[in-house]
């Protein structure tokens, strides 16, 4: 997979000695998971066995927590309910199979979250402050989470959390000194002070006029990792007119991005919706690999909990447990749409979606206790409410996308792994499958498939 090579090698060179990556120049992706890797190759070595080993484990606590998480909220049979969801979602094991960036923020957000319902609950400052320290480091392996600090202001505002803003501070804080070295290495590089600099072609790629909702290809741009520095300020440079530097060209595309959705409300409102009925649709948009594709290799996924059960039930949850409107139940919602907004701010991917997916699993184990206690208690007008909450996120869930016209690079970044490893008959079938998918889809196969089928072909003559 393209990405997880791109990890693999990044974290080889800090391993040998590039301890500031200074090869890797500005960083277009985010540096800490690659410094994670680099920790577990220094270890351990890089035997992929051992990663996902280790990735298991990170896997098995999330589960733990997400358990502690529901507990904190609702009873011990929901909490129960909410941890074998997280044990058995299908998706969950196959990230934690990879190496992808994932699993990793999974453990931290979720560490994060527990650490600050223990913090506001026992009122120990320290508590907050972990919890700012997790943010941090998830920031620094993906910053979508950053979202949830104004979000997480406001809460602390509206329930009343006393000294509310030494607390933020004291959470805010430790994230801004673990992110400020990265921003700071990245302003002396290239002049910008971001984590990365691809924020702002991300934003552009989500909020054009050619958008999908979801990642698309920009005209000119492949999208392939290694060239993808080169070539966002190249065609930056040849839109504008001007010579951009690197950091330059990321303000660019932002402000591009911006004007799109200032000087296109209607069609951007239109593309939100669309966001939004992606994010709640039971498909998993792939970004590296196709979950679709594993489990029609690995038919025991269809027998496992998927987004579709857990967005039903963490529906009827959500209202439920935001009814009585208590604090913690709050708090939890407000990660939750922290994650929802961060895939509506750029575009839905089911890695971006899996935080998100995982917390409706605290109210999915909710939903499930409260239908049953409701159940045995004959209370039939309320199981009749929850049931009707159900239909209705059921059909938005089970809405009809065309995911067949979607870019899925499944295809290519199989057949670059075979072809990498000298197995040309293999990558020539994947790129010929997608040329296929392709057809069937009623649209012409991507340029950049041709040329690797092309390039496959002649090696293999």
């Amino acid at each position: 997979v393209v990405d997880a090579a791109y990890y693999h090698d990044w974290a080889q060179r800090i391993v040998s000695g590039d301890l500031l990556s200074k090869s890797e120049g500005a960083f277009l992706m985010n540096p800490g998971y690659p410094y994670f890797l680099a920790l577990v190759y220094g270890l351990f070595g890089t035997n992929t066995a051992f990663l996902v080993l280790l990735q298991y484990a990170l896997g098995i606590i999330s589960c733990i927590l997400v358990y502690l998480i529901t507990r904190k909220v609702s009873t011990q049979p929901a909490a129960v309910m909410a941890g074998v969801l997280a044990a058995t979602y299908g998706i969950s094991i196959f990230y934690e199979s990879m190496r992808l960036t994932a699993c990793l923020i999974n453990f931290l957000n979720l560490s994060s979250l527990f650490c600050l319902l223990r913090g506001n609950s026992e009122q120990k400052n320290h508590l907050w402050v972990l919890s700012g320290i997790l943010l941090g480091l998830s920031a620094l392996v993906r910053p979508n989470i950053l979202i949830f600090l104004p979000i997480l202001l406001i809460w602390i505002l509206l329930v009343g959390i006393p000294q509310p803003f030494r607390r933020f501070a004291s959470l805010a804080l430790p994230i801004f000194v673990t992110l400020m070295p990265v921003i700071l290495v990245n302003h002396a590089r290239c002049g910008a002070f971001a984590l990365t600099v691809s924020g702002g072609i991300n934003f552009y790629i989500g909020n054009n006029s050619s958008a999908n909702g979801t990642h698309s290809k920009i005209d000119n741009i492949t999208h392939e990792v290694y060239p993808f520095k080169r070539e966002i300020v190249r065609e930056a440079s040849r839109r504008s007119g001007l010579r951009l530097e690197l950091a330059e060209s990321s303000s660019y595309w932002f402000r591009e991005g911006i004007g799109f959705i200032l000087g296109n409300p209607k069609s951007y409102f239109r593309l939100l919706w669309t966001k939004i009925m992606l994010f709640w649709n039971r498909y998993e948009i792939p970004a590296n690999l196709s979950f679709d594709f594993v489990r029609g290799e690995f038919r025991a996924f269809d027998f496992l909990p998927g987004f579709g059960l857990v967005a039903v039930l963490g529906s009827v949850g959500i209202l439920m447990l935001l009814k009585g409107k208590e604090p913690n139940s709050l708090l939890i919602f407000s990660y939750f749409a922290a994650h929802l907004l961060s895939n509506l701010l750029i575009f839905v991917l089911a890695e971006y979606r899996y935080p998100a997916a995982v917390i409706l699993m605290v109210f999915s184990g909710h939903a499930i206790h409260v239908c049953y206690s409701m159940l045995r208690a004959r209370n039939y007008r309320s199981l009749g409410l929850a049931a009707g909450v159900a239909v209705i996120a059921a059909t938005v869930v089970d809405h009809e996308i065309p995911y067949d016209k979607m870019e899925d690079p499944t295809y290519l970044n199989l057949s670059t792994a075979y072809s990498d490893a000298g197995r040309r008959i293999e990558a020539i079938r994947f790129l010929e499958s997608d040329v296929e998918r392709s057809r069937k889809a009623g649209k012409g196969p991507d340029a950049i498939i041709l040329e690797h089928l092309g390039i496959a072909h002649f090696e293999e003559g």
